[in-house]
């Protein structure tokens, strides 16, 4: 395994950890478990409940890169996939921990 693979998992891992915990305090400065009347962004409550299943994602991601560790070929579209993979989960709850704003309904 490449050092480079072991540092985007690490990566990968240390982003799902920061944004789950981020978000938990941002929706608990905002009062989210308290403030029934307000209807919440339904993705910020599911990240908020489901987030941390996240974790699976770079221990899969790099079960994949061990498998096609010996494929030129297979071993770029795995490193770019965990660098899209790195990106995907930030962008995900990038949003949600800055603006965990009610729903719009």
């Amino acid at each position: 395994m490449s050092r480079f693979t072991t540092v985007l998992a690490l990566v990968q891992t240390l982003l799902v950890i920061l944004s789950f915990v981020t978000l938990g305090i941002v929706l608990k400065i905002h009062g989210c478990p308290d403030l029934q009347p307000v209807r919440w962004n339904p993705l910020t409550l599911f990240l908020r409940k489901y987030g941390v299943w996240l974790l699976v994602l770079p221990v899969l991601w790099l079960l994949l890169d061990l498998v096609v560790q010996r494929h030129d070929i297979f071993r770029l579209l795995s490193l770019t996939l965990g660098i899209i993979l790195a990106a995907a989960i930030q962008r995900c709850f990038f949003k949600l921990r800055f603006l965990p704003s009610p729903a719009r309904f």
